[in-house]
């Protein structure tokens, strides 16, 4: 025997009415049980769309602006999660250089194919968006210099202004806040790339002081092997 919905009704229907019961008091106590219990009929009401400036305190990394801008619109989708990592496991780390495999490269940007990241690998260098500065020793993976845009030579006569310093030095990051906390116009500065040993030398810079030897950037001079950095 196959019930109906109607049939179901009429036997909830004769039970209640069996011990005395309105049906219809009956449907309006559950429904007001149900509102009580924080349960209703009608759909949830989806949030409202609301604007906020975002913060973050920890785990972020600075990005050069031109990347997305001038950079991706010429890259394949492979070549941009390539870079993409690329970019995390150096600038990200405050250097720009880093030490990585092809099968860790494929494991973080989801790429099941080595010959997918190979491929990707070897358009980026021939774009020169990245240089293998290290080969491959043994069980030490290859490390790339990684080229922000105003560095490339297919970018050069755009005239890309950025406000990166390439420092020889580890910088103590705690006086790199208090420099930047000491000079109001520190994030409007908008200059080209540029090579110095200490951040004395950006002090000097930006207060006008004594001007520090510095040289305009220039990619022949960084392709000697990095500076071990110890990632804390």
């Amino acid at each position: 025997m196959r019930l109906t919905g109607d049939d179901l009704d009429k036997s909830v229907g004769g039970v209640l009415s069996r011990f005395g019961i309105n049906k219809d008091e009956a449907r309006k106590a559950r429904h007001q049980l149900d509102k009580r219990l924080g349960k209703s009929d009608k759909p949830t009401e989806e949030p409202q769309d609301e604007k906020f400036n975002v913060c973050f305190l920890n785990r972020f990394g600075m990005v050069d602006l031109s990347v997305d801008d001038i950079l991706m619109p010429i890259l394949t989708v492979t070549e941009q999660t390539l870079y993409r990592r690329f970019y995390r496991l150096s600038y990200c780390f405050g250097r720009n250089w880093c030490q990585v495999s092809q099968p860790e490269l494929a494991k973080s940007c989801n790429i099941s194919s080595l010959m997918t990241v190979r491929k990707g690998i070897a358009t980026l260098i021939n774009r020169h968006c990245i240089k293998v500065i290290e080969e491959s020793i043994q069980r030490k993976p290859p490390t790339y210099r990684i080229y922000l845009p105003c560095e490339m030579p297919q970018f050069l006569d755009m005239d890309i202004q950025t406000g990166v310093v390439f420092m020889k030095e580890k910088p103590d990051l705690k006086i790199l806040r208090e420099l930047y906390n000491s000079v109001p116009e520190f994030s409007e500065l908008n200059i080209s790339p540029l090579i110095i040993n200490t951040l004395n030398d950006l002090r000097q810079i930006l207060f006008n002081a004594q001007e520090p030897e510095i040289s305009p950037l220039d990619i022949s001079t960084l392709t000697a092997k990095p500076t071990k950095v110890k990632v804390t």
